[in-house]
């Protein structure tokens, strides 16, 4: 049941906004609170995070749905980006975001103020005029408090600890190598769930030394939960899905 909508309302005869997708790279749109492409969502205690891909820019809103503020453009600034995707929360309420195009993490403040940021390596390099990649990486914390960020290019996760120092790449899960990981979120038990769409499947990985729980895969048309280990007290078996080019997807 929808409950609410936040972006561009649709006209009389049901018509969304149009666009223009032609003039790269250009905002699309400028007017707060509407959107163009946007990739990921994440969610405070007070307010909601959506990266508005298409318009290079952080929208922030009030759980009711009421804009707020917002932050970005196009450019390689430290207040900027190119093509953003994944974004995430860590336990000091800092923004991080997964900027494709200039193939980095930046950290902000809740109010968009620049923190840090760092090179992922294992992304394409940024395009020499600016053009937008074609990749979708997303991030999440462990609960070990690293952060993982899936690289679809390279067939991993790699994992950074919080001020960017590069820890390790995830390229195995459960005995399967990583094709193409895209989506990535924190399960319920501290676990993350890593959606593969090279394969498509989800992976659970246990963040730590133990070996992961399960995975879930489609094989040959039939899906089939193959568990790896030993589920968690608290976590229930795992349930068959089909799986037809799994992108993001989001934990609880």
């Amino acid at each position: 049941q929808l409950i609410r909508e936040i972006g561009s309302p649709p006209d009389a005869a049901g018509n969304r906004q149009a666009v223009d997708t032609t003039d790269d790279p250009a905002s699309v749109e400028t007017e707060p609170g509407f959107f163009f492409g946007p990739r990921d969502v994440a969610v405070s205690d007070e307010e909601v995070y959506v990266v508005d891909t298409g318009n290079e820019r952080v929208q922030v809103f009030a759980p009711d749905g009421t804009f707020k503020r917002v932050w970005g453009g196009y450019g390689t600034g430290p207040d900027q980006f190119i093509e953003p995707v994944g974004i995430t929360i860590d336990r000091n309420g800092l923004i991080w975001v997964a900027d494709s195009g200039n193939a980095r993490v930046s950290v902000f403040t809740p109010m968009g103020e620049p923190v840090q940021r760092f090179t992922v390596e294992a992304w394409p390099a940024p395009d020499p005029n600016g053009a937008r990649p074609s990749f979708q990486p997303y991030l999440s914390f462990g609960q070990n408090g690293l952060l993982y960020v899936t690289s679809s290019q390279s067939g991993s996760v790699e994992v950074y600890d919080r001020t960017g120092n590069h820890i390790e790449s995830i390229t195995e899960v459960a005995g399967d190598t990583l094709q193409q990981p895209i989506g990535i979120s924190p399960a319920a038990n501290g676990d993350l769930l890593i959606t593969d769409t090279g394969s498509n499947t989800i992976y659970r990985y246990t963040p730590t030394a133990q070996p992961p729980i399960a995975v879930i895969e489609e094989a040959g048309g039939s899906p089939v939960a193959s568990p790896v280990g030993e589920a968690s007290p608290d976590e229930a078996a795992p349930t068959s899905v089909t799986l037809p080019l799994p992108t993001a997807l989001a934990g609880r």
